[in-house]
């Protein structure tokens, strides 16, 4: 629904695909669209995940991203790698969900940090 109503908007002229510094548009992929809202110029980033992978999504998306290299290294210290909406990758090659903020926080043996506290971590 929300892929349909993104392009009904865009077809509306409410939004443009951004563009990359050659003219042209990037990302209008199934999991991630980069759109620029048209009537203020402002840029709107829609990105898509699981229910398994809520919780790294979101640890990710909201920053900022100085914390956000922090926690990737702390996966690759640990023999671990993340992925920004798929989870992580544990050193033994098995894939592991991360549903909860709290989940990636634990495979990295760290306590959890609130979005809001975040910019003081780093």
């Amino acid at each position: 629904m929300l892929d349909t109503r993104l392009l009904e908007m865009l077809d509306e002229g409410v939004f443009t695909q951004r563009l990359n510094v050659r003219g042209n548009p990037i990302g209008f992929g199934p999991a991630n669209k980069y759109l620029v809202h048209q009537k203020t110029g402002i840029s709107v980033d829609v990105f898509s995940t699981s229910v398994e992978n809520w919780g790294m999504a979101l640890v990710v998306r909201t920053g900022p991203a100085e914390f956000n290299r922090m926690i990737f290294s702390e996966f690759l210290k640990h023999g671990m790698r993340a992925h920004a909406s798929a989870g992580a990758t544990l050193r033994d090659g098995r894939e592991v969900d991360c549903p909860t903020e709290q989940s990636v926080f634990d495979l990295i043996q760290w306590p959890y940090v609130p979005p809001i506290d975040r910019e003081r971590w780093v």
